[in-house]
C-alpha cells in the first residue's frame, strides 16, 4: 500500500540546508520552510543575521522571520500546532518563536548559556506570551516540564525545569480569561473538549510523547486523534486556518538508528494525512507534506522481494550478514577484536 503523501497530485523536490552548514537541522529548516528565509544552524525564526547563542542580535526584530502562522492570524485565521515532539522543540517554535538558540526552551536553559531569559525569553515563554504564540487557538503535544517551575509537581508528579518560579500553564489561562478555554493533559480530556472552544492547549508528557509502539492509549490520544480534534476546532472560523501536524518521532527514531520506530511513526504520520484529506475540500483547502531534513538511512544489497525490510539484506565477501537498512552514524559499527565483523543476524531487530 501506498503512503497517503504519495497520493497527492503534485510531488517536487528540494535540497535542505543551513546559511553556515551543508547540512540542515529542524531548526533552521523550519526557518525555511515557514517563513520563507534561511537561517543558521539552531536558529529559529530569525535571519542569518543572527548567529546561534547571540543574545544580541536576537532582540533586534529587524532580524525577526515571521511564519505563516503569524500572516494567517494577521488575516484573521485560526491558527493551531499538533506534534508529538515537545511544543517548544524546533518543529514546532518554527510557527511562533524567534531565538538564537534552539535549545533554550525554558528560562533555565538560557541561563545555561550563560544569556539573560528576561532579554532572550525562552521558548516556552514566547508561546505563551509572544505575538504569535499567544494568539494560537489550538497547541496540542508534549513538553510540560517546560512550562512549570521546578517547585511543582505536574499531574503525573514530574517537576517542572523553570527557575523563574513562574507557571506559564495558568498564566495561559489567565491570558484567555473572558475567551472559552481548556487545558488538558490526557487523551479522554482533549475527546471531551466542545468544539465551539476558542483555545485548547493539551500537553500530555512532561518531554515529547512516548513512540507510537510504547504509547498508552488510554492515555495519550494519537498524532491523528490530535489531528481530528485540531481541524474540528480551527474550521469554525469564517476565514478559515492554518495548522501545523508534525510527526516528530520519525526524526527522533532515525537519529537514535531505530528504523522499525521510524516505520511505525511514519504510518502514524500516513494515519494523520489522511484524516486531515478526508476532513477537508480540496477546492479550498491546500495540503503541503513535507520533511525538513533526510537521513543516513540506505536501503541495502539485493534482498529478495518479499523479504522482511527490517531483516537481513544480503551477505559481504566475509560471508556475513548485514541489514537491508542501514544508518552511516549511530550504532551500525560494532569494534571486533579479532578483525572480523560482528554477525547481525544474531541480534534482535
Amino acid at each position: 500500500a501506498k503512503l497517503n503523501l504519495n497520493n497527492f497530485f503534485s510531488l517536487s523536490h528540494f535540497q535542505t540546508y543551513c546559511v553556515d552548514k551543508q547540512v540542515a537541522d529542524s531548526a533552521c529548516s523550519a526557518t525555511a520552510y515557514l517563513g520563507g528565509v534561511k537561517a543558521n544552524l539552531g536558529t529559529v525564526g530569525v535571519t542569518a543575521a543572527v548567529e546561534k547563542d547571540d543574545c544580541q542580535a536576537m532582540q533586534n526584530t529587524s532580524n525577526h522571520v515571521y511564519s505563516i502562522g503569524r500572516w494567517s492570524q494577521l488575516k484573521g485565521k485560526r491558527t493551531g500546532i499538533v506534534t508529538t515532539t515537545r511544543l517548544t522543540h524546533a518543529s514546532p517554535s518554527g510557527v511562533y518563536a524567534h531565538t538564537a538558540n534552539r535549545k533554550w526552551e525554558n528560562d533555565a536553559d538560557v541561563w545555561k548559556s550563560h544569556k539573560d531569559p528576561t532579554k532572550c525569553p525562552d521558548i516556552a515563554m514566547q508561546m505563551i506570551h509572544g505575538e504569535t504564540g499567544r494568539n494560537l487557538n489550538v497547541m496540542l503535544g508534549g513538553g510540560k516540564s517546560e512550562f512549570i517551575p521546578k517547585s511543582e509537581t505536574d499531574e503525573e508528579g514530574n517537576k517542572g525545569l523553570r527557575e523563574d518560579g513562574r507557571n506559564l500553564i495558568e498564566e495561559w489561562k489567565a491570558e484567555n480569561n473572558g475567551s472559552t478555554y481548556e487545558y488538558v493533559y490526557d487523551r479522554a480530556g482533549l475527546l471531551n473538549v466542545s468544539d465551539d472552544t476558542e483555545y485548547v492547549l493539551g500537553l500530555f508528557r512532561k518531554t515529547h510523547l512516548n513512540y507510537n509502539v510504547d504509547r498508552n492509549p488510554a492515555q495519550t490520544p494519537s498524532l491523528a486523534e490530535m489531528t481530528e480534534k485540531a481541524i474540528k476546532l480551527l474550521s469554525r472560523g469564517e476565514n478559515g486556518y492554518f495548522l501545523f501536524v508534525e510527526g516528530g518521532r520519525i526524526d527522533h527514531a532515525h537519529h537514535s538508528t531505530k528504523a522499525r520506530k521510524a516505520l511505525n511513526e511514519t504510518v502514524e504520520f500516513h494515519k494523520a494525512i489522511q484524516v486531515a484529506v478526508d476532513m477537508t475540500n480540496p477546492e479550498d483547502t491546500l495540503i503541503v507534506v513535507t520533511s525538513d531534513h533526510a537521513h543516513t538511512m540506505s536501503l541495502n544489497g539485493y534482498p529478495d522481494r518479499g523479504n522482511d525490510i527490517l531483516g537481513i539484506g544480503g551477505k559481504a565477501r566475509d560471508k556475513l550478514p548485514y541489514t537491508t537498512l542501514s544508518y552511516a552514524n549511530g550504532p551500525g559499527y560494532r569494534m571486533e577484536w579479532l578483525g572480523s565483523r560482528h554477525d547481525v543476524s544474531k541480534d534482535d531487530l
